[in-house]
Order: C-alpha cells, then sequence, then structure tokens
C-alpha cells in the first residue's frame, strides 16, 4: 500500500470538546453494548477512546461490528464529523489553498523541487518502488511537523497509520536522536516519539475509522516494548 499523507490543522476549542461526556447521556448504543459498558465500568467517552479496538472486544465480548459502532459514536460525541467538501468548492478555493502553510519536508533539495513542502491541506499520495524511502519520508515528517513554523514545522502532533507488518519505531527513534541533536528545538527525542500516535491497519474500510478520532492509539515510544 502507498504512503498517504493526510496534513490538516485546526483550531479547537477545548472547552467544546466532549471527552468527558458520559455514555449514558451522550451514546444512543444497542442495550447490548451499553449493559457491556456498564459492566466493564466504562462510564465516560474519554475512558472508552483511550483504547483499541481489539483491546474493547476483549473487554467488552463483543462483536467488531459493535465496537466499530461504538468508536464511531464517541468519536463524533466528542468532535462531529466535518460536512463534506464538493470538487467544485476544493476548485473554487484554489486560491485560498494557496495561503495555506506548508511542512517542509526537512531536506531543501526537496522543497525546493516540490514547492516548499507538504501542502497543509488535503491528501499527498508518496509513490516509488520498494526501497525507495517513502517511509522514511513518512517518518521524517513525522518529526519535522512538531518543530516550530521558523524551522518549517507546524509544532503539533501526529497521527500515523501503519500498514506495514511492523511499525519500524527503532528507525524513528534513531531519527528522533538525530533531530534533537540538530534543530534544538528545546525537544528531547522521547518527547518527540511521545508526540506520535500510532495505529495499525490492515484494510481501507479500517482506516477510515481510524482516521475519525485518534485518542485511543499508542504513543510510538510505547511500541519499543512490542518490536
Amino acid at each position: 500500500m502507498l504512503p498517504l499523507l493526510l496534513t490538516s490543522v485546526y483550531t479547537i476549542n477545548m472547552e467544546e470538546v466532549g471527552i468527558d461526556k458520559t455514555v449514558k447521556d451522550s451514546l444512543n448504543l444497542h442495550p447490548r453494548i451499553m449493559k457491556a459498558l456498564q459492566k466493564c465500568g466504562l462510564h465516560k467517552i474519554s475512558s472508552i477512546l483511550i483504547y483499541s479496538t481489539n483491546d474493547l472486544c476483549r473487554m467488552l465480548h463483543v462483536s467488531s461490528q459493535d465496537v466499530e459502532s461504538l468508536v464511531s459514536a464517541a468519536s463524533n460525541a466528542v468532535l462531529p464529523s466535518r460536512p463534506l467538501v464538493t470538487v467544485q468548492e476544493l476548485f473554487m478555493r484554489q486560491a485560498e489553498l494557496c495561503n495555506w502553510g506548508r511542512l517542509s519536508w526537512g531536506c531543501p533539495i526537496l522543497d525546493a523541487q516540490l514547492g516548499g513542502g507538504v501542502l497543509v491541506a488535503g491528501v499527498t499520495e508518496l509513490s516509488g518502488v520498494s526501497g525507495a524511502g517513502k517511509t522514511q519520508l513518512c517518518l521524517q515528517l513525522s518529526l519535522m511537523a512538531q518543530l516550530g513554523k521558523e524551522q518549517g514545522g507546524l509544532k503539533g502532533g501526529v497521527a500515523y497509520i501503519s500498514t506495514e507488518d511492523a511499525f519500524p519505531s527503532r528507525r524513528l527513534c534513531q531519527l528522533a536522536d538525530s533531530f534533537a541533536e540538530s534543530h534544538r528545538s528545546g525537544l528531547t527525542a522521547k518527547q518527540m516519539t511521545d508526540n506520535i500516535f500510532v495505529e495499525h491497519t490492515g484494510t481501507v474500510v479500517l482506516a477510515s475509522s481510524h482516521v475519525s478520532y485518534t485518542a485511543h492509539v499508542s504513543p510510538c515510544s510505547q511500541l519499543l516494548v512490542y518490536y
């Protein structure tokens, strides 16, 4: 599967985020799921979204379809889905999109050839033969995004949806050590890896559910105990 970069910057009023909403008052779910949540002591939405879908299946003893419905409902209760945008609307907004910021590739030569970096809106697709460096670029961008804007970054966090057999956490930690030393951003290597949240998925359908909300995924540094 080809790497896809979804780069978006949103300003969120945290007071409006419903992370502390209760399940009983906020979610309209099948009684079977509600009973399972109550039995496990998961009374707040925040207590649901910290777990992966596989963990929820094991804890609640319900089907994967039930868990998918649960995670989708909880995600929408926290941050309702944004309205879809048509191609015509995007075309009319081309002038606006040109004024959006860009995320540096971390390489002056690539930035010079590719318009200054990755456009902070929409989807960017990387293609190439095996071993060309697609994953390496994604790892590098995961670190670049955390740097300040004066260094070509976005001063933000990263949600990394991996389709590979094993996420290359050790390679990322090697890069993080180099970044922390060379960029002098004030962030340590561990702080940078803790700000990259990883989820594995095997299908496009599962990937779409992961994009909706990413609070339940694991910080990259935690994956070192597995790989």
